[in-house]
């Protein structure tokens, strides 16, 4: 997160607002803040290209502390921030919570996994802000517990992940129950996801631009590295191997960990492997919103000290002190490589990504490094080289042996048949003895019983 070189107090700020950035040691805006909040504080809409890290939500959230502090109006819930995910959702609320003393303002959180009639008793008290999933928002306002009359001021965070999730449908609804005068915020960690621009210009009213122009690189805070392993049993000895190195290695004694799977059912058994030598648990989206929260609150207290997730907890987590990220599974994509590994390396500290590559993998893990215009490091765990070395090499001077046998053999005949061209390789085509025995000769009666000379109709 890289700080700028003017202060918060330079901002147009309330003195109280400030007072409470200084007493959590925040003076600094990051880059993405000394830009984006200036155009909120004019009123502008915004659009927001930022990595995860970058200081976004507390970019949005001053801004929004801002206005309601200066509300001279009646009381009314006048924020909307939707997010994708339940603990993105109780993340910015308790970013809220932090600053209630200040700002004499209530935010709650409207999440599946939580009792209907405990959040519809939360929204007859009014709170200002609204922290939301589009999922659970829409059905209180179909059950006519939730109106966003009111709202003032919308903001639609990690959008792309949104989409990607099925919510748009969702979104433009609860957007369309909103005032028409109205500041928009849009945040995505790239705008140049199939969709982003297009909803932009649906719900934005010439909004100002904002970008890092880092959507597609990886950070220079966080050390990535790849090792190669043969099938899942040989990632589960890597993963035990690191974990044991780390922990005589000082410098990340005291950092938290964070293994990323593809599936539920590798999660549970990763995390059962290691939970005779180690403080872990687990967190994927079968688990209930009760169950998720205590693992997070003891995630970040520090009882545990590995986690091992689904993607579910790629997006949107601030986790203090984390110095490792291991992909048990590579990552689908470019983008979601990013979001895994942006756990790590936060807030100017040094971090390390880990991706263990079956030879299924080794694809994918090459578009990947394409995509982010990088190369990671190979790196190997002694005692436990795997089999598999990456694709095998053919060098040229084979390459055109080969190449010099097939074209000699095309057209010639062998024991198995003809060699035949099709796209310059030869295909054996096996002539079957069975299949030329019985060439000529008549074929024998089936046995069935043919009444007169056969041409008769038949009977019932």
């Amino acid at each position: 997160m890289k700080a700028s070189g003017i202060l918060f107090s330079d901002f147009d700020l309330h003195p109280r607002l400030v007072t409470a950035l200084d007493s959590r040691k925040l003076t600094k805006p990051t880059e993405i803040q000394e830009k984006v909040i200036p155009l909120i504080l004019s009123g502008s809409d915004v659009l927001v290209d930022a990595e995860t890290g970058s200081g976004k939500t507390l970019a949005y959230l001053l801004p929004l502390f801002q206005k309601l502090m200066e509300w001279q109006g009646p009381h009314t819930t006048a924020a909307l921030i939707l997010v994708p995910t339940r603990e993105l959702a109780q993340q910015v609320h308790k970013i809220c919570e932090q600053y209630t003393d200040t700002t004499h303002t209530k935010s709650i959180t409207l999440t599946g996994g939580q009792e209907f009639r405990f959040q519809a008793a939360l929204l007859r008290k009014t709170p200002e802000i609204l922290v939301a999933t589009p999922g659970r928002l829409k059905e209180l306002i179909e059950n006519d517990q939730a109106e966003l009359g009111d709202i003032d001021y919308l903001v639609l965070d990690e959008a792309d992940r949104m989409l990607d999730m099925g919510f748009r449908e969702d979104v433009m609804q609860l957007v369309e129950a909103c005032p028409q005068e109205r500041q928009t915020l849009l945040l995505s960690a790239t705008l140049k996801h199939s969709g982003v621009s297009t909803f932009a210009k649906e719900i934005l009213k010439e909004p100002a631009k904002v970008g890092l122009s880092a959507s597609r690189s990886v950070q220079e805070s966080i050390q990535h590295q790849i090792i190669l392993s043969d099938d899942q049993e040989h990632k589960l000895k890597l993963v035990n191997a690191i974990l044991a190195e780390q922990g005589k290695d000082s410098s990340h004694s005291k950092g938290k960990i964070l293994i990323f799977a593809n599936k539920r059912l590798r999660v549970d058994k990763i995390c059962e492997l290691l939970s005779s030598d180690y403080r872990v648990n687990k967190l994927h989206g079968e688990m209930t919103q009760d169950e998720r929260n205590r693992v997070m609150s003891l995630y970040r207290s520090g009882a545990v000290e590995i986690l091992v997730a689904t993607d579910l907890a790629a997006r949107g987590l601030d986790v203090e002190d984390v110095s490792l990220v291991i992909n048990f599974d590579m990552a689908h994509s470019g983008n979601d490589y990013i979001h895994r590994v942006g756990r790590t390396g936060r807030a100017g500290n040094q971090g390390t990504a880990i991706s263990l590559i079956a030879a299924y993998e080794w694809n994918l893990s090459e578009s990947i490094q394409r995509y982010l215009n990088s190369k990671f490091e190979p790196v190997t765990v002694k005692g436990l080289k795997g089999k598999f070395k990456g694709p095998k090499k053919v060098s040229k001077k084979k390459a055109k042996k080969a190449s010099a046998v097939a074209k000699k053999a095309e057209g010639k005949h062998s024991v198995y048949g003809t060699y035949t061209k099709e796209k310059d390789k030869p295909k054996k085509i096996k002539v079957r003895k069975r299949d030329q025995k019985n060439i000529g000769k008549r074929r024998k009666p089936s046995g069935a019983k043919v009444i007169g000379d056969g041409s008769a109709p038949l009977k019932r």
